[in-house]
């Protein structure tokens, strides 16, 4: 049985049924002379992490996959190569944005309930 720990997480068939074409799209956008097809579908792997609901920063991604490949590398001597942060730093971004709205926050964001959310605090912290 499937457990989604989140209300806004959902089943991979779900994902791929809404945001498949767009994430199809931006996985073949993204190739590399430089790394390995494994290598590749590592770092995408982590970079869609980024889309998770606890919302990871982009900072804590590349720390955990550095700590992926340092680990593995230790056990067992193999020699996967490591993006720069900047190159994994463009790769996150370029993801779906529609994906990663509705997963990080449930439902696709608009400006206008970004400004209308930092009203009451704008109003709280400006001085008269």
């Amino acid at each position: 049985m499937l457990h989604i720990s989140h209300p806004y997480q959902h089943a991979a068939s779900e994902i791929i049924e809404i945001h498949g074409a767009r994430l199809r799209a931006w996985a073949a956008d993204n190739p590399s002379d430089k790394f390995t097809d494994d290598e590749m579908r590592l770092f995408r792997s982590v970079a869609l992490a980024y889309a998770d609901p606890r919302r990871p920063s982009m900072r804590d991604l590349y720390g955990a996959l550095c700590a992926m490949i340092d680990s593995d590398h230790r056990r067992s001597g193999s020699a996967t190569q490591l993006p720069s942060a900047s190159a994994f730093h463009r790769l996150v971004p370029s993801l779906p944005t529609e994906f990663v709205n509705q997963q990080r926050y449930g439902h696709r964001i608009s400006p206008f309930e970004i400004i209308r959310s930092a009203e009451p605090i704008l109003a709280a912290i400006e001085v008269a």
